[in-house]
């Protein structure tokens, strides 16, 4: 049997509140990272995910707001303009339960993961992108979460940091239990980069 996932059009998905309008500039180190992460999280059981992670990322979003906005280039370096315009979102359905693709913990997969996987729609440029998701709902109460990440704003830690603070909101709290901070002139450059310039 083919395994195979349906997607629908990428939607934005804004913050769920009103948040700062301005542009922040990126450390040293965060300008020479142009590359982005990818990570598909598999959960067994989930009541409505699409409704409540959809939710759960708008509300987050306000306390991350430059996560909302885009990457622009302004003086000849990266910044981040705080548009506001939110993330990309992208449901999707499998046509089949997690057990038929071993949980993906088969390799080589028996589905492929770029199908579990954000892509924005046509036309819009990937590298003034900061997040983008995608939920795949199986036919068992199993689904994953497929995230996209540009490296210029989120490293290991402010990734999972933003995910665990989204985490929090879809159980109902308020805030994060972690308020993100944004100081990237606070990071010194490194000697090697100084002697280059």
């Amino acid at each position: 049997m083919t395994y195979t996932v349906i997607k629908s059009s990428p939607v934005l998905v804004p913050p769920a509140g009103s948040t700062p309008s301005c542009t922040l500039s990126l450390s040293s180190i965060n300008k020479f990272t142009n590359f982005s992460l990818e990570v598909v999280m598999i959960f067994s059981y989930g009541e409505q995910p699409t409704v409540r992670i959809k939710d759960a990322f708008a509300k987050a979003l306000i306390h991350y707001y430059p996560v909302a906005g885009r990457i622009v280039w302004m003086k000849d370096e990266p910044v981040v303009d705080c548009t506001g315009e939110g993330i990309w979102f992208v449901e999707a359905v499998a046509n089949c339960v997690l057990a038929d693709v071993k949980y993906l913990q088969v390799v080589p997969h028996i589905m492929s993961i770029k199908e579990l996987l954000p892509t924005p729609p046509q036309g819009v440029n990937l590298e003034n992108q900061i997040l983008m998701v995608q939920i795949t709902e199986f036919m068992c109460v199993g689904f994953t979460l497929g995230i996209w990440m540009n490296h210029m704003i989120f490293d290991g830690v402010g990734g999972t940091q933003f995910l665990k603070a989204t985490g929090e909101t879809a159980r109902g709290l308020s805030e994060p239990s972690v308020k993100p901070i944004w100081s990237r002139k606070d990071i010194p450059v490194p000697p090697r980069m100084l002697s280059d310039v």
